[in-house]
């Protein structure tokens, strides 16, 4: 590569992001513990927060919103959704501080009276079980205690407010059949005295079969018109019941001509009354029920619902409840008014038929249409007062075995364990943050190092094989000997890289050792690999050419003059080495007198380097970093070879790559590369 190298360039693989993590695995165990040491603290810090609840079984047939038909005895459900919505009224939320007196309780004595209940609602929670008819209420809060009684205390409330609400529309049934009773009984009276007294009269009167089939048929079709026309009356005092709850309680409220103002409405009316003029029709027509029946039937249905849902419409424009239990009032009205208008549209179609039935009869003998006319008004009031007072039985009974509606299924209990915090769960959750937190700034560390610490990062660069990987513990402060076996020093690597180092000098034994910039991994290379070389039987010559530093006098003691002093022709080679081993020489840095460059120029160097290859098998020259000297380039041009020493976690790739650029353009070799204080761990195997 003759650019610098760009770290991008190469494709990072698995093997990278797995020694990503060893090289960083501190970083992460810190951060993980940290993470875990802070939920912990949290954990034990926070206010414990307990939990109550209670489950309720609600009737599916509730009385709110329920219509008691006193023709039909037909029942409207209420669903789950709006007891839940019920038991959510901001209503019961006041009554239930008013029951517990809140104000007084250490949680709520700071907070203003009115806000209480808005405080209550944010910490209870009222949620169906299922697709069931089950609820359950539950409340979370620092006192145990204070939750099971808010939780029991809300229940009771909304099974208070149910029984109330179901008394109060079996009451009105009651009270209404009550005002009936009497003035149905008096015409029951009256019709029986009048035929008695017109049969005494005229004695035992028959009538012809066609005659009696008109008068039978009449006295059906008033007999349903009675009928109805009591039932229309109910639904009116009860819309009046209702509309007169109500008001005050709302600010706007919708009357029944507010509906009835309404076109659509109007329409679907007109044709209500059409459609029951037809099943009255073929009713009469037919004993049974046949398809023609079921289809005007179906129709009528569907007429009322279309009723019901403009009804709702209407109701829903003009109106607006925080409170369910008001909404569920206006639900009351929409029914009824929608029931009204059944009734209404019933009686014009009975009307059409009476009125024709009645100009049939007038055409039979004036004496026997009075006295069937009394027969049929006997048996119309017996039948209706005999039906009154089998719904007064009902609704008395009804109301006098009002139960509970509400069945706690589940009662709210005082909870022993706190919900909050789950300590096993915030500990796994800071143990797994913590991870993930450590690995992501584990490799934001590695995106941010610009240092080398991979075999790979070393050849891509330097575009040199790395001849060799050494741990730390280097020579400190002496050199390697094989004999001492010093711990943390691997002599087989040692052995194996100078054979192979040797193969290389067999041309040339000078070789300068160097780095990108000044480190004492020179020196210390340069020492050890001296003396191994040394123990091998070879001729060894170590020389310190870093004039400024002088990493050397840290193992020797060389003295003042040096290589230096041989530079300046001020002493020849052999007066300033020193013998340190046997087969191992030593020359120390001594002084310049001046400027390398300008030294080099007046004398010959190379007859100095040939008289070092003469006398020595290796020659070591000891370089400052190629970056920090320019010595380092100047004597590195003249013996042509270098090793150059990679700091592992030090020395930074740019600085590698500017180096290894430097030397390529002096048309300086690099022989290899050494990569130096590579942690044990990291060592690779076959290097």
């Amino acid at each position: 590569m003759n650019g610098d190298f760009n770290e991008d360039e190469r494709e990072i693989t698995l093997s990278d992001l797995w020694r990503t993590l060893l090289d960083r695995k501190w970083t992460i165990i810190a951060i993980t513990v940290i993470a875990v040491a802070i939920v912990l603290i949290y954990s034990f810090k926070t206010v414990p927060i307990y939990e109550s609840e209670t489950i309720l079984r609600v009737e599916k047939k509730s009385a709110v919103g329920q219509i008691l038909d006193i023709t039909t005895g037909e029942i409207i459900p209420s669903s789950v959704e709006e007891n839940i919505n019920i038991i959510k009224g901001h209503s019961n939320f006041v009554e239930v501080v008013k029951r517990l007196n809140l104000k007084k309780n250490e949680y709520y004595s700071n907070m203003p009276l009115k806000m209480i209940p808005f405080a209550l609602e944010k910490q209870v929670s009222v949620q169906a079980v299922g697709r069931t008819n089950l609820i359950r209420i539950k409340m979370e809060s620092p006192d145990p205690v204070l939750a099971r009684n808010v939780v029991s205390t809300l229940a009771q409330i909304y099974d208070e407010k149910m029984k109330n609400l179901e008394k109060s529309d079996y009451e009105r049934s009651v009270d209404f059949i009550k005002q009936q009773l009497p003035e149905v009984k008096t015409k029951v009276d009256k019709a029986e005295d009048a035929i008695k007294q017109m049969k005494e009269k005229y004695n035992f009167i028959t009538f012809d079969t066609k005659a009696s089939q008109l008068y039978t048929t009449l006295n059906g079709y008033k007999s349903q018109y009675d009928s109805v026309e009591i039932s229309l009356e109910e639904s009116r005092k009860k819309l009046k019941a209702v509309q007169s709850e109500l008001k005050g309680k709302e600010p706007m409220m919708v009357t029944s001509q507010t509906t009835m103002d309404n076109p659509i409405y109007k329409q679907l009316q007109s044709k209500l009354v059409d459609l029951n003029i037809q099943l009255v029709g073929l009713k009469n027509e037919y004993a049974s029920k046949t398809t023609q029946i079921k289809a005007i039937e179906a129709q009528i249905e569907n007429v009322k619902k279309q009723m019901n849902s403009e009804a709702q419409k209407v109701i829903g424009s003009e109106t607006s409840s925080v409170d369910p239990t008001y909404r569920s009032l206006y639900q009351q009205a929409i029914n009824l008014q929608v029931q009204i208008s059944g009734y209404e549209a019933k009686l014009k179609a009975l009307s059409t038929y009476i009125k024709d039935y009645q100009n049939q009869i007038a055409q039979l003998p004036q004496l026997e249409q009075n006295l069937n006319q009394l027969e049929r008004d006997s048996n119309v009031n017996n039948q209706l007062y005999t039906r009154l007072l089998q719904k007064k039985s009902d609704a008395e009974i009804a109301l006098a075995s009002i139960a509970n509606r509400t069945l706690i299924v589940e009662p709210a209990t005082i909870p022993m364990k706190p919900v909050k915090p789950n300590k096993k769960l915030n500990l796994a959750i800071g143990g797994v943050l913590g991870i993930f937190l450590g690995v992501l700034f584990a490799f934001f560390q590695e995106y941010r190092d610009k240092t080398i610490r991979r075999v790979e990062q070393v050849e891509m660069i330097s575009d040199s094989p790395i001849l060799v990987q050494l741990a730390k513990a280097f020579t400190n402060p002496k050199p390697v000997m094989l004999t001492e076996k010093k711990k943390g020093i691997d002599i087989e690597k040692y052995q194996v890289f100078t054979i192979d180092l040797m193969h290389h000098l067999s041309n040339n034994p000078i070789i300068g050792i160097t780095s990108p910039t000044s480190s004492q991994d020179i020196s210390a290379v340069s020492v050890d690999i001296s003396a191994v070389l040394a123990e091998n039987g070879y001729r060894v010559l170590l020389i310190d050419a870093d004039f400024k530093n002088k990493p050397l006098n840290r193992y020797f003691e060389p003295g003042d003059m040096g290589f230096a002093n041989v530079l300046n022709e001020e002493k020849g080679i052999e007066d300033v080495v020193m013998s340190y081993e046997k087969g191992f020489d030593v020359v120390g840095a001594g002084t310049l007198s001046e400027n390398l460059n300008v030294l080099l120029r007046k004398h010959n160097i190379d007859k100095i380097f040939d008289a070092m290859k003469e006398k020595y098998e290796a020659v070591i020259i000891n370089l400052p970093g190629v970056l920090d000297a320019y010595e380092s380039m100047v004597i590195a041009k003249r013996i042509k070879n270098t090793l150059m020493v990679i700091k592992y976690g030090e020395t930074e790739q740019k600085a590698l790559s500017i180096a290894k650029n430097k030397l390529h353009r002096a048309e300086i070799n690099i022989v290899g590369v050494i990569m130096s204080s590579v942690p044990k761990k990291r060592l690779e195997k076959y290097i």
